[in-house]
This record gives C-alpha cells, sequence and structure tokens, in this order.
C-alpha cells in the first residue's frame, strides 16, 4: 500500500470520526431540548396543581368566615334579631324615621335561608355615610343589594330606601345571638381610611354635576395581571403572568419591576407558590391563580 493510500485511508477515517462525533453531538442536544421542554411542561403541570390548591385553602377560609358571620340557624329569632340590629345602627348614625320590615324570606336548598329587608330612613348625607361604615365594618354575613337615595327640594337631606339581604347558614354554631365583633377584628388603620374617604365625600358638593374632563385617571391594569406559573430557572424562580385581556404571558424573576397600566411594583421575593412585591404603599402577596389586583398587604389578617 503507498503512502497516498494510506493517507487517504486515514483521511476517510478521521472524516468518518468527525461526522460520527457531530451526530452525536446533535443527538445530545436534542435530547437535552427534549429534557428541557419535558422538565418546563411537568413544572407548569405542578404549578396549575398548587394553584388549585391555593384556592381550596381560600375557599375553606372563606367558609370559614361566612360560618362565623351567618345569622342564627333558627329564620325567626335571625329575622328578630337582625331587624333590631338594623334600627339600633341607624338611629345610632343619627338617621330620622328609620323603619325596618322583613320583605322576603327563602331557603337556598339545605345550605341556607335569605332574609330580606326594606330599610328607609332620612338624614345628612354625613348620617348616610356613617351607617354604611357601620354596615360594612359588622361581622354580619349580609350586604345591601339594592339602594335608592333622593334629596329633599333644599339639597340637605336625603331620603334613602335599602334593600338589605342576609344569611343564615345550617351549619352555623348559632341559634340565639348574632356574630360579635372580635377585638382583633377592629382595624384602626380601616376605620382611618373610612374616615377620610367620608370627609372627602362630605368635603364635595354631592349633587354637583360632575366633570369627566378633570379627573381621567390611567387605567389601572393589575386587576388583568394573573399569577399563571411559577418555575425554577438558573438564577432561581420565575413567575409567569398573563394579561386577561391580550392573554400575553410575560416571565419575572425577583427584583424585576413590573408595570400593568398605571400599577407598578418590584417583585422581592418568589417561592413558588407566591409573589411578594412592593409598592409605595408597603409590601404585599398574591398566590398563584390570583391577579395582582388581589394582593393581600403582608401584616394583615389572613
Amino acid at each position: 500500500m503507498t503512502n497516498r493510500e494510506k493517507r487517504l485511508i486515514g483521511l476517510v477515517a478521521a472524516a468518518g470520526v468527525l461526522w460520527g462525533g457531530t451526530k452525536g453531538l446533535s443527538n445530545y442536544r436534542t435530547a437535552v431540548d427534549e429534557s428541557v421542554d419535558a422538565q418546563l411542561e411537568a413544572e407548569g403541570e405542578l404549578s396549575s396543581v398548587q394553584a388549585d390548591v391555593n384556592r381550596g385553602y381560600r375557599d375553606r377560609r372563606r367558609l370559614a368566615n361566612w360560618r362565623r358571620g351567618s345569622l342564627p340557624t333558627d329564620a325567626d329569632v335571625a329575622e328578630s334579631l337582625y331587624r333590631d340590629w338594623l334600627t339600633a345602627e341607624l338611629a345610632a348614625a343619627g338617621l330620622g324615621s328609620p323603619q325596618v320590615s322583613e320583605r322576603a324570606r327563602a331557603t337556598v336548598g339545605e345550605e341556607a335561608t335569605e332574609l330580606t329587608f326594606t330599610v328607609t330612613a332620612k338624614g345628612e348625607l354625613p348620617k348616610w355615610l356613617d351607617f354604611f361604615k357601620r354596615f360594612n365594618a359588622a361581622p354580619h354575613l349580609h350586604r345591601i343589594s339594592e339602594a335608592t337615595l333622593t334629596p329633599d327640594e333644599k339639597r340637605k337631606e336625603i331620603s334613602g330606601t335599602l334593600r338589605v339581604d342576609a344569611l343564615a347558614l345550617a351549619d352555623c354554631n348559632r341559634d340565639d345571638t348574632l356574630a360579635e365583633k372580635k377585638d382583633s377584628d377592629v382595624a384602626s388603620e380601616d376605620d382611618e381610611a373610612a374616615v377620610a374617604l367620608i370627609t372627602a365625600i362630605t368635603d364635595r358638593k354631592p349633587f354637583q354635576p360632575h366633570d369627566g374632563k378633570k379627573d381621567k385617571p390611567e387605567g389601572n391594569g393589575a386587576g388583568e395581571a394573573v399569577v399563571s406559573a411559577m418555575f425554577t430557572g438558573r438564577s432561581g424562580w420565575i413567575v409567569s403572568v398573563r394579561q386577561g385581556k391580550s392573554g400575553k404571558i410575560e416571565r419575572y424573576a425577583t427584583g424585576d419591576t413590573v408595570k400593568f397600566g398605571s400599577f407598578e411594583a418590584t417583585l422581592v421575593e418568589l417561592d413558588g407558590r407566591r409573589v411578594v412585591y412592593e409598592t409605595d404603599d408597603g409590601r404585599f402577596e398574591v398566590q398563584l391563580g390570583q391577579n395582582f389586583g388581589e394582593g393581600r398587604k403582608l401584616g394583615d389578617e389572613a
């Protein structure tokens, strides 16, 4: 065999080794890509499960709160006690001619009885606002489903008619007393905020037509930004945020600044089940499945 033939054979062998190595590297990269895709898919599925679990925990807390605020299980007792409570709160707010009457009573399957009342009274705007504050701060499972407020000719006193709905749950552990507000339920910051809001409303002329041109704040898009998934990357946890209207998904890491409309915050902690972010108003947390508009301020009662 000549030297030329030997060199040719060597070149062919080298080419074969190079081709085999390139092919092996290509197969390795393909396998790595498939493994990463499978991992991301698995992490996405796990995040969805975690979101469902967190929603379940929130629903259980909500049901527990409903039971604590339920009217007594005895509908007749509940109607009498709650009517007296409404009348007393109207008087405490300084409203005149308070009238409370039962409008309807309906059962909701075997789970609850809904009592509906008609409430009428009259008084100046600050007194109505004080009643609404009292109503909202009460621990009862109730709501104002309709409200009609009409000023008198001098535009000083307001006559109001309200429709109030209240629930008596079958599994409530009380049958002859209303829910009582605990000392731990008193939030001085909320009370101060309510007073400030009432002052801001009463300082205006409530019956003067509003000029929308003077007040056109930029939309806050926090309520459209949903924490849809969380997974780990090379630099730590990554959160996926889905925009409700467009469906666009963006990913962020700890330290990133997010901006949705006029809402802006810095992500300070991600742990796989929640996002802690910071704004000018403090630090908040939002869990998987929630939107940024549902953020709970850290330190608040769960």
